[in-house]
């Protein structure tokens, strides 16, 4: 039976271009992308702006190279003919672009060699008209601009000016085999934080910066320790935060509860140990961690906030709360806690969610029209 993503005979050359692969978001999303799309009509290779990290190595592992670009400071003019050569070398067909910067590189890179290039949008784009100016420049030389939620597709026409006809919404999507409920996995996470049986873990993977809003997270977790002591907050990530929010926490005298894990590779062993899944972000545009812990079965507390809402129904798979409103967030937090039948609900309908709109495969398959030039496919997505 024909693989459904490998639709052409011949393999098409892709690239992914990023500023690196350290661990993120986008970063573990390209590796899947790799891993997923490597010997089914494609043959992915990577380019970063600077190299190392523990994703390099897992492709490298793979044999799917990884090529560094010694991005210089600024705009770097040299790094278009270093980009340019290294499409030409591997014959590239498709380039797949990954924040502002690499887009821009990929467009100047590109032109005049008949390379496809497609550009991801993650977030909502800044409300800045010199940015928009480009941004609307670079749409009109880039063959698919992609928005992974219904928001920042909206934003991309609406607020930067890009043409709809060129812009996509393909929501993310994870590998559901991975990321699943597994007992095994909950026990040996909970031992490994001092949580026993009757402790209410609450958790969070991602990266320590302003826009995730750790703080409020820990504000509300202090309120919710007054009325339910058994709690546990369990922080896994890192980044240039965290001095901060370890100073917030122990300030607090919330030292005994608190877990900062650091960065983290196994993210399935994390959310498994987790008894409900928080999201206490100012912006997002669809978040990996939330529909992964979602397809764990967590039940999940998120904000109201970019392509949140897209995923988490109201009640129904998880609670929406107010960003930077940390009251709001503990009165969710502790409905939760008091409520083990309605945690195991909830869960079970977070995972019926992801299974119905937002698997891996149907992501694949989304952007592998897209690489072929099949761009009329893509738009019935949005209906999901």
């Amino acid at each position: 039976m024909e693989n459904p993503v490998a639709t052409q005979a011949a393999s098409r050359r892709l690239l992914f271009l990023n500023h690196s692969m350290r661990m993120g978001g986008i970063e573990t999303m390209i590796r899947d992308f790799a891993f997923g799309l490597s010997g089914r009509g494609f043959e992915p290779s990577v380019a970063v702006f600077s190299g190392g990290g523990p994703l390099v190595e897992q492709l490298s592992a793979s044999h799917i190279a990884v090529a560094d670009l010694h991005k210089r400071e600024g705009l770097d003019v040299r790094l278009v003919l270093r980009l340019r050569k290294l499409l030409r070398a591997q014959r590239i067909d498709v380039v797949h672009s990954h924040n502002y910067s690499a887009w821009l590189y990929a467009v100047l890179a590109s032109r005049g060699l008949g390379v496809r290039v497609v550009h991801t949008e993650h977030s909502r784009v800044q409300p800045l008209a010199r940015r928009h100016a480009l941004e609307r420049w670079l749409g009109r030389r880039t063959d698919a601009v992609v928005g992974v939620s219904a928001d920042v597709a909206h934003s991309l026409v609406h607020d930067v000016g890009i043409d709809a006809h060129r812009v996509r919404f393909i929501p993310n999507g994870i590998d559901l085999r991975r990321y699943r409920p597994q007992a095994d996995l909950r026990e040996a996470l909970r031992r490994s934080i001092g949580a026993d049986d009757e402790a209410i873990v609450f958790g969070i993977v991602a990266r320590l910066v302003p826009v995730k809003s750790h703080r409020t997270l820990i504000d509300a977790f202090q309120r919710v320790l007054q009325a339910c002591p058994a709690a546990r907050l369990l922080i896994a990530g890192d980044g240039p935060c965290r001095g901060e929010l370890e100073l917030q926490a122990r300030q607090a005298g919330l030292e005994a509860a608190v877990t900062f894990a650091g960065e983290v590779k196994d993210t399935e062993r994390m959310l498994n140990g987790m008894d409900v899944y928080m999201l206490s972000s100012t912006d997002e545009g669809m978040n990996l961690t939330l529909l992964e812990a979602m397809a764990t079965a967590l039940p999940v507390v998120a904000t109201a906030v970019g392509g949140n809402p897209e995923v988490v129904a109201d009640k129904v798979s998880g609670l929406l709360v107010p960003p930077l409103d940390p009251q709001a967030m503990a009165e969710a937090m502790l409905a939760l806690a008091r409520d083990p039948q309605r945690r195991a609900a909830l869960g079970a309908q977070g995972r019926r969610r992801v299974e119905d709109g937002f698997s891996q495969e149907r992501t694949l398959q989304a952007y592998a029209a897209l690489y072929e030039g099949r761009l009329g496919v893509v738009p019935a997505l949005a209906a999901a």
